[in-house]
């Protein structure tokens, strides 16, 4: 989990008056604070650390992204998807993967 100023700590040190859990799936979590994102996932132990900036933009694709992941689950071949979040942090989706 992440605290106020953006340090990954473990779920029993932070205090949870200031973040939010949503769960997106079995095992995939988002979790908010004041001024970070994390969308973690349990089974393969990822997840990303978004600025509250790079989360509003990835937010702000998520049509485009719905429909990239739309095709390439009805088996397109050729999807590529690629947007600059800012800094180094970038969404891409691709088919043949």
């Amino acid at each position: 989990m992440n605290d106020d100023i953006g340090n990954v700590s473990s779920s029993k040190s932070v205090d949870t008056s200031r973040v939010k859990t949503y769960g997106l799936s079995g095992s995939r979590d988002v979790i908010v604070s004041r001024h970070r994102v994390i969308v973690s996932d349990e089974m393969s132990k990822k997840f990303d650390n978004l600025s509250l900036q790079h989360w509003a933009k990835m937010r702000e694709l998520t049509p485009d992204v719905d429909t990239a992941v739309e095709r390439i689950l009805k088996k397109e071949e050729g999807v590529f998807y690629r947007r600059h979040l800012g800094a180094t942090w970038f969404v891409t989706i691709r088919s043949g993967m």
